[in-house]
């Protein structure tokens, strides 16, 4: 059975994208020392120059030049989205050459046909981690610290509020469930919502609205905790509440393919992601409050930097630990594979349990 050994090095494809140039710059900064790749090889070439390491090219429609591309190296860390598109190849490649598969994903479907793998995964010695950024990792240590915390928890709620725009990239993931409702999930199963529910969260700075939005939390935290009930909101924008006030017509026209691709086109046209400014400017909270059969609720509030900041430095550290060994052949998720606290133990990440600090 092919598998890779700790200490090999990992490779990050997708590297020539808006979060994969932070992954790269970030990791080689640290000392870490992935091969980039991706399809582009003078985009890819770039970037490795910038950063003084080793590059490869290759494209997923040739499975010959992606197992070529795979040689030597323990884990697969896909940057590459929208990842509906980049993931299947990918993945196979590693379930057939004994390569770790991890990616920034964060996109519900994407976390449900991974699962599927587990046991494939476990025979060939395999382990399969997408989500490995935000908010996957923060929410997914915060499921499982609220979880530890009132175990009989049956619900679990998740408020997000991130500043700064978002990516060229992360806005094409977006685009493809737009107009499909939200995702939620009640009573152990995925269901859509049809209407899009409100709440008032804290995320210290007083009672703020949000609104339902659909993220792989409900099945990442879902497979970690065992909660069967899970609703993730975002703080509601002035665009999400124009996108949500669109009459259910417009909606359902928007979401079809033609009309998605007309505004993918558009999306190209944007820049590739937010400012040194934005980034540096901009904090992430998370509230996460989970909820027992007889009413006791548990709470905790999780302060990061910018979403791509602390993507970065999340997959640098994750990437290591990978490398070093830490792995569980099969389908994981990141809070069940190291931890709870492991969030506390990236740079600039402070998890409070009511008002009290736990650790920064």
């Amino acid at each position: 059975m092919p598998q890779s050994r700790p200490g090999q090095p990992w490779i990050l494809y997708g590297a020539n994208g808006f979060t994969g140039a932070m992954i790269a710059r970030h990791a080689a900064q640290s000392g870490s020392k992935p091969i980039l790749a991706g399809r582009d090889a003078s985009a890819v070439a770039s970037i490795a120059e910038e950063c003084g390491l080793q590059w490869r090219a290759f494209d997923l429609h040739d499975s010959t030049a992606i197992r070529a591309g795979l040689a030597d190296v323990s884990a697969v860390i896909n940057a590459a989205g929208p990842f509906a598109f980049t993931y299947q190849p990918l993945l196979q490649a590693c379930l057939n050459h004994g390569v770790h598969y991890l990616d920034i994903s964060g996109e519900v479907d994407t976390f449900e046909r991974c699962a599927k793998t587990h046991d494939t995964a476990v025979r060939q010695g395999v382990m399969v981690m997408p989500g490995i950024g935000f908010d996957m990792v923060p929410g997914d240590c915060l499921a499982l610290h609220l979880k530890n915390k009132l175990p009989q928890a049956d619900t679990l709620d998740i408020a997000l509020r991130y500043g700064g725009s978002l990516s060229r990239g992360t806005s094409k993931s977006a685009l493809l469930t737009f107009g499909q409702g939200v995702q939620v999930r009640r009573r152990g199963e995925l269901t859509t919502l049809t209407i899009p529910l409100r709440r008032h969260f804290d995320f210290g700075d007083g009672p703020e609205p949000t609104v339902t939005i659909t993220f792989a939390d409900i099945s990442v935290s879902w497979r970690t905790t065992g909660i069967p009930n899970i609703t993730v909101y975002a703080l509601e924008t002035n665009e999400l509440r124009r996108l949500n006030s669109l009459p259910r017509p417009v909606q359902r026209v928007m979401a079809l393919k033609p009309v998605k691709a007309l505004m993918a086109k558009r999306f190209d046209r944007l820049p590739d992601g937010p400012s040194e400014a934005e980034i540096a400017e901009h904090d992430t909270r998370l509230v996460a409050i989970a909820t027992d059969p007889a009413g006791h609720t548990s709470t905790a509030r999780l302060t990061m930097p910018q979403i791509y900041r602390v993507t970065a430095s999340l997959v640098t550290a994750i990437a290591a630990r990978v490398v070093g060994g830490d792995v569980t052949p099969g389908y994981r998720t990141p809070a069940a594979q190291f931890g709870a606290d492991f969030i506390t133990s990236i740079d600039g990440c402070i998890l409070e349990d009511g008002h009290e600090a736990l650790s920064g």
